[in-house]
């Protein structure tokens, strides 16, 4: 009778929505397409060190606050994210780590963006320990964001923000309605690189609404950048 009580003790401390941590390694943009659209609580996706040349990658699940989905580079600095390349996050707890967007030349208006579509956007994810150097379509006057951060609850720390030269806000937070207005995200021990003058307005490094949006709260915290 001991040991069935005994055992009857462990089986109740044991969740029910545990998950067993699992890595995936994937060489090429179809692999990670496949290994993203099957991730768990607990999923590591690596990335191979390399060259990622005109990729669009998306980020994206249903991880838990304890069991994230994370996205990583296989060594932090070695995977390459060049040409015209963007990345998407979305979900709930998915982490973005080690990549670095260099020798790029982006067509589209953000290179990282947290939402899919208007309707759906990023809660409780993080863009941590990355790099974003030089990243720049040819025309100065071609206007693109290196980071636009929708949803609520969200983090953009310990990244590299390096030689933004054309037109366009670094960082930007959007406060277009109510699923992103008092939004808690959190922009913390960044890098920000000197930009160059651009004679006009546009070129902020990081921006907080819109004069549109200026009497809304926004509680994003900002801080050690």
């Amino acid at each position: 009778m001991k040991t069935i009580t005994f055992l009857y003790s462990l089986f109740l401390l044991i969740p029910f929505n545990t998950y067993p941590q699992q890595e995936i390694n994937v060489t090429n943009l179809t692999e990670y397409n496949e290994a993203i659209k099957t991730a768990i609580p607990g999923t590591n996706i690596i990335l191979k060190n390399g060259i990622w040349k005109d990729v669009h990658l998306k980020a994206y699940g249903k991880g838990e606050k304890n069991n994230p989905i994370i996205i990583k580079a296989e060594k932090p600095g070695e995977v390459i994210i060049s040409g015209d390349s963007k990345l998407q996050i979305y979900g709930e707890h998915i982490i973005v780590k080690g990549l670095w967007f260099k020798d790029g030349s982006p067509t589209s208006k953000s290179i990282v963006s947290f939402k899919k579509n208007n309707e759906t956007f990023a809660n409780n994810c993080r863009f941590t320990d990355n790099t974003i150097s030089y990243y720049n379509h040819s025309d100065r006057n071609h206007k693109t964001h290196w980071v636009d951060l929708w949803g609520k609850n969200n983090r953009v720390d310990h990244n590299n923000f390096t030689g933004k030269t054309n037109l366009g806000t670094t960082l930007v937070v959007w406060l277009k309605g109510d699923a992103h207005t008092e939004n808690n995200h959190l922009i913390d021990h960044n890098f920000f690189g000197t930009r160059p003058e651009l004679g006009e307005n546009g070129a902020e490094t990081i921006r907080i609404g819109t004069s549109t949006n200026s009497k809304k709260s926004s509680k994003t915290i900002v801080v050690n950048n």
